[in-house]
């Protein structure tokens, strides 16, 4: 989907943070081509289609879809409109075929497909820009071999016209012979003769397509993909200064472990996140070293190593004292605690966090603060040192009295602190836990969740088994707030139960 002006302007409102505005500016544009051009004019269907564009990043892909509809069913007058009105069809198929209705995303394909022919001609690039995305539904669909010949047709036409839509075809044709094919190289054997522009294309388009494509595939894409660019950023050219796929590199190993995650492969897992430490221990990129460290160490204990997890832990809490980065080492320095508790290490576990209480007071940022007294006042209370915890969890809930689940969890240890009887905390935490799940796995997909936790005062914890797609984001961004705000008005002897 294009850009013009109105909705250049429609975007700026909303990066700035104003959704109604930028409807307004979309809905006031549309009027406007009503009023001088008619209904049903092709000013009316450009109108249209950048208004389904701002719903498409608003994430109302229903809103959108109705838009995009709406402008494909206005009549061409002119080659320019007619030319718009196949682009409209396109668009269709691909917010189709994004929502999972792929029956429906074919026959908008296969239709902007055929008035393509008519109007551009066999082995044209506007009849193979119209193919391109059938073929990455035919791979969605299982129809590997039917996207192949496809694909092979569209990238050839794109190659020799070198249209801008190359290296999209380029990345959809290496997930294509990776599903097909398996590791059989080359995938990516037009890389090294693309320019600096088109292969950043090319990255950006595998990042975007590999989300929706069978994991195996897209892991060997990435693979393939991972190693060209590892020539790029090898030592010998770092100390020449020219790294030009460093961020790059880190993306698309992410990714792998996104997929090794999802496929449930333990040893990839491992692989990626080491790989991604040495390379950011190498550029020096500290925060996002110490962040995967620690989640070489969670792994560590996951899998039941948990000497090697503490000995990963405590080399992690010592260069984070001296990180500079206290926004990012306090929920560490929480977690590392935590775990030193579990571990019986109860004086290892005091220091840390009382390490992370002095940090979160030097910040300005009163909810750290907050979250961290809480963690700290609550290991204490646990551990039997209820009168050292009451000052704690009393400072914690003064700061966080009007955040919902941390200060009800908070009033429930004062309330125990005060009796001098136990507190409870795995019941309450597993009541509060599963109903907040239920709540929010209720309004989403099956399968996109991987965990939900609630901590006393860390609030909430989310792992998704996938990327969502833009209408999940805009429904998970509202279900976990949503679910909180209705938790907040259970009875506490219901949710108890």
């Amino acid at each position: 989907m294009t850009a013009n002006t109105t909705l250049e302007r429609s975007i700026a409102a909303l990066r700035a943070g104003h959704p109604a505005e930028a409807l307004k500016i979309a809905a006031d544009a549309l009027a406007t081509a009503v009023r001088e051009h008619g209904a049903g004019s092709p000013e009316q269907a450009r109108a249209l289609f950048d208004q389904a564009n701002l719903f498409v990043l608003l994430g109302n892909l229903d809103a959108a879809l109705d838009a995009v509809s709406r402008a494909a069913e206005i009549s061409a007058t002119d080659d320019p409109s007619r030319g718009a009105q196949l682009d409209y069809l396109k668009a269709r198929g691909e917010l189709l075929q994004k929502m999972g209705r792929f029956e429906e995303a074919l026959g908008a394909y296969r239709e902007s497909i055929e008035g393509r022919r008519a109007f551009y001609g066999d082995q044209s690039v506007g009849l193979a820009r119209g193919e391109l995305p059938l073929a990455s539904l035919m791979l969605q669909r299982g129809e590997v071999e039917r996207a192949e010949e496809l694909i092979e047709s569209v990238a050839g036409c794109l190659w020799h016209a070198k249209d801008e839509m190359l290296a999209p075809s380029l990345a959809l044709r290496a997930l294509i012979l990776a599903a097909r094919y398996g590791d059989e190289r080359p995938m990516f054997e037009h890389f090294d003769l693309l320019s600096g522009d088109q292969q950043q294309a090319l990255i950006q388009s595998l990042v975007q397509l590999v989300q929706t494509v069978p994991p195996e595939a897209a892991y060997l894409a990435l693979q393939e993909l991972r190693e060209r660019l590892e020539e790029f950023d090898s030592p010998d050219i770092a100390k020449k200064g020219a790294t030009p796929f460093a961020e790059e590199l880190a993306v698309i190993v992410e990714l792998q472990n996104g997929v090794a995650q999802r496929q449930s492969n333990a040893e990839r897992v491992r692989e990626t996140l080491t790989w991604l430490a040495r390379h950011y221990e190498r550029h020096r990129v500290l925060p996002q070293l110490m962040t995967v460290q620690m989640r070489l160490a969670r792994l560590r204990a996951a899998e039941g190593d948990l000497v090697g997890a503490r000995g990963d832990f405590l080399a992690i809490a010592e260069r984070l004292d001296g990180l500079g980065e206290d926004a990012l080492a306090l929920p560490m320095l929480c977690e590392i605690a935590t775990f030193l508790a579990t571990q019986k290490d109860l004086d290892g576990a005091d220091a840390r966090f009382r390490q992370a209480c002095e940090l979160a007071k030097k910040q300005k940022d009163p909810r750290h603060l907050g979250n961290t007294c809480a963690a700290y006042g609550l290991f204490l209370q646990h551990h039997g040192r209820e009168a050292e915890a009451w000052d704690w969890v009393e400072k914690a809930h003064e700061i966080l009295k009007d955040e919902g689940l941390a200060a009800l969890q908070l009033r429930l240890h004062l309330s125990a602190l005060c009796k001098g009887t136990p507190c409870g905390c795995t019941p309450k935490s597993d009541a509060l836990t599963g109903e907040l799940e239920r709540r929010v796995r209720a309004q989403l997909p099956e399968g996109l969740i991987g965990a939900l936790r609630i901590h006393p005062a860390k609030g909430i914890e989310l792992s998704l088994s996938r990327a969502p797609n833009d209408e999940e984001k805009a429904v998970l961004q509202r279900a976990i707030p949503e679910a909180i705000e209705q938790i907040k008005s259970i009875r506490i002897d219901k949710a108890m139960a």
